[in-house]
Parts: structure tokens; sequence; C-alpha cells
């Protein structure tokens, strides 16, 4: 094949939307340095009293996209699940978010085998830190490209990435291969 040969329209769809995500995970990492543009609501202050100042972690966007996945509070398997990782890197992770006082691990009271993980009032605050950095990176990709823009890209992934699509069903097609 030569170096003039024609690559498939779409064949750069994958690296567009990886570096669509890095740049709004780098953006979003520099955002969370800064002071939040809103008040955080007075429930989610109160966090912050619950550890030293200088020892409170930094949330990263990856925290926050985690602790969403989480919401009322899942099993690590089920977090892993969701984003499609294994039960061992989902535990690593749950591990992490534990460890910086995001989360808590207690008993699933449908599984005496299981532990539910929640997020803590730390991990709300958290949580509320990261999804308002999101938002006001949203708003610039808003001001560069248009609302309609922005809108039809995220129900695109939507659909795209809704229950049943994905992991290794084949063109598009809704039915398991085989």
């Amino acid at each position: 094949m030569g170096s003039d040969a024609a690559v498939p329209r779409g064949s750069d769809l994958p690296l567009l939307l990886l570096r669509g995500f890095r740049a709004l995970v780098d953006d979003a990492q520099v955002g969370l340095a800064e002071p939040a543009e809103l008040a955080e609501p007075a429930e989610l202050a109160e966090a912050a009293n619950t550890v030293v100042a200088a020892t409170e972690p930094d949330p990263r966007p990856l925290h926050g996209m985690v602790l969403d996945a989480i919401g009322e509070g899942t099993t690590a398997a089920e977090l892993g699940r969701r984003f499609g990782m294994s039960k061992q890197a989902a535990a690593k992770t749950v591990a992490t978010l534990e460890h910086a006082g995001y989360v808590e691990r207690v008993p699933d009271p449908a599984d005496a085998r299981a532990k539910l993980v929640r997020i803590t009032p730390l991990g709300r605050r958290a949580l509320w830190r990261t999804a308002q950095t999101m938002a006001r990176h949203r708003r610039m990709w808003v001001e560069r490209l248009g609302a309609e823009l922005v809108d039809g890209m995220e129900e695109a992934l939507r659909t795209m990435t809704a229950e049943g699509w994905g992991r290794g069903r084949g063109h598009g097609s809704r039915e398991s291969a085989g």
C-alpha cells in the first residue's frame, strides 16, 4: 500500500474521541486547581470540616466520573462492569477513592458476602467540584462549536454507548455475534 492510499473515512474516529476526552480531562484538571466559580451548597461545605484543609485531596476528573457512576451505592464489581474494567481494577479504584476519603464500603443488605461502595460527604463535595468544572469546560466547547453541535455530539454518543452497544458486538448491530 503506497503512502497516497486513501484512508477510509472515520478510521481516525477513535483517536478523535480520545483526544476530545483528553482535552476535557486535562482542562478540567487545571480547572479543579482553581477556585470554584459558584459557592458550594452549605451541606457540601460542611464536608470540608471533616478533614484538615491541608490534607484534603484534590479531586481528579476521573474521581468525579467514578463517583457519579457510584450514585447512591454500588458494588465494586458492578462499578467495574459500568466502566468496562476488571474486578481487580475496580477494586483498586475504590481503594484509591476510599483512601482519599471519598467513599466508604459498607455491608450490602441484599448480599451478606458483598460490600456496597457509598459516597461520603467529602466525596459528594468532590463530585460537586468536578461536575462544576466539567460544566464550565462544556460551556467553553459550546462557545467555540455552538450549542447545537455540542448537544448533537452528546446525544450521538449517548446513543452509541447505550446498553447493548459495543464490547464485541458486530458493526453497529445490537445483536451479539454468534
